[in-house]
């Protein structure tokens, strides 16, 4: 097993089998007492293991083998690693299936805003045009979105945590990272399109903006 040893991901462990070669800023654990899967699992937590520094921090040998460590019977050493394993593949796999279904979504959606709601196989019956968007049925039209629509960044309620944690209630209180409490008022009632105006969300489209609620910008 390999721990890393130096830097942001600083006691990350990684399980090897077979002919490797070691790389730097690394510590291998061998143990002919122990299952490698058992303390691979136990030790893949970045607080198992004592740290040093805070700019770069890292894992002394010294200070690993001080890592208190509670081995079962060895019976019970190979059981736990099948089972977590199980699981790991069991995510692993619903992991693949949310992805497919991200692309056929992707996919979909760039079928839709290029061809309209038509059938694949009839794409060559949809009269297109060039538009500065990139071709589109000859029928759509190109407009700004301020000529069709009203966009308003000035109705919020800027709550701070102490205030969201004090008004438990039925609202959602919305940000630009989904949902973030329930309040006891609201600012909007019907449907919205709420779309993230800064940080890390800035320019994505929350799906709870998806249902008909009444909502409290945050």
């Amino acid at each position: 097993m390999i721990v890393s040893a130096v830097g942001a991901r600083c006691g990350k462990c990684f399980y090897a089998s077979g002919r490797w070669t070691a790389i730097k800023n690394t510590i291998i654990i061998e143990s002919k007492q122990a299952c490698s899967l058992f303390l691979y699992f136990y030790l893949d937590d970045e607080n198992k293991c004592a740290k040093s520094g805070t700019g770069q921090p890292f894992i002394s040998v010294g200070k690993a083998k001080q890592v208190p460590f509670p081995p079962p019977p060895l019976a019970e050493q190979l059981a736990i690693p099948h089972l977590l394993r199980t699981v790991q593949r069991a995510k692993e796999a619903g992991e693949r299936v949310v992805a497919a279904v991200m692309e056929l979504k992707k996919g979909l959606m760039r079928h839709l805003f290029t061809y309209g709601p038509v059938a694949v196989n009839q794409t060559d019956r949809v009269a297109m045009r060039e538009a500065e968007l990139g071709p589109i049925p000859a029928h759509w039209q190109v407009v700004r979105l301020g000529e069709v629509v009203d966009i308003d960044d000035r109705k919020r309620v800027p709550l701070n945590e102490k205030q969201r944690r004090a008004m438990q209630g039925t609202y959602p209180y919305c940000g630009a990272n989904g949902i973030l409490d329930y309040v006891n008022g609201f600012l909007f009632g019907g449907e919205y399109v709420l779309l993230a105006e800064d940080g890390g969300y800035r320019g994505d489209l929350p799906q709870f903006c998806l249902h008909n609620t009444r909502e409290v910008l945050g």
